[in-house]
């Protein structure tokens, strides 16, 4: 296929969603967008509602077909970027999964906070994290 996962342990897995890292290879390698995060969903409605939240202009992406940086809806110094998404139909066991291909990250926020040393310290750190948080989940 397209994507080959990194490692079989997941990178995160939560009730909505499982992530993995992984490797594009329709990409070369020296191409930023070969190292991507492989974010698995499965559910349609929790899907639907993550691409309305990274996606500024809807009508103009297709599945399977590469998003445009100025269409992601915020920036990537502050949220990973959109690449593309996938819809699969599994007809046999009706286990439909959904799929958003990411930027890989170099670091979690949990990482930073735990390993970085800026609670306490860095109190203009701490600020921006919050307000790009905030502008995210809005």
């Amino acid at each position: 296929g397209r994507y080959k996962i990194d490692k079989t342990e997941p990178v995160h897995e939560s009730e909505t969603c499982t992530v993995y890292f992984g490797k594009d290879f329709a990409k070369n390698p020296s191409d930023e967008k070969h190292n991507v995060a492989i974010k698995i969903m499965y559910k349609k409605e929790n899907f639907d509602r993550e691409l309305k939240a990274r996606v500024k202009y809807i009508d103009r992406v297709e599945i399977d077909k590469d998003i445009e940086e100025y269409n992601n809806m915020f920036e990537k110094d502050h949220v990973v970027s959109l690449y593309r998404y996938h819809e699969y139909k599994d007809e046999t066991n009706e286990k439909d999964c959904y799929c958003l291909i990411l930027a890989k990250g170099t670091k979690s926020l949990h990482h930073i906070i735990d390993s970085e040393r800026i609670a306490g310290c860095n109190v203009d750190k701490i600020r921006n994290y919050g307000k790009d948080l905030a502008q995210a989940i809005q």
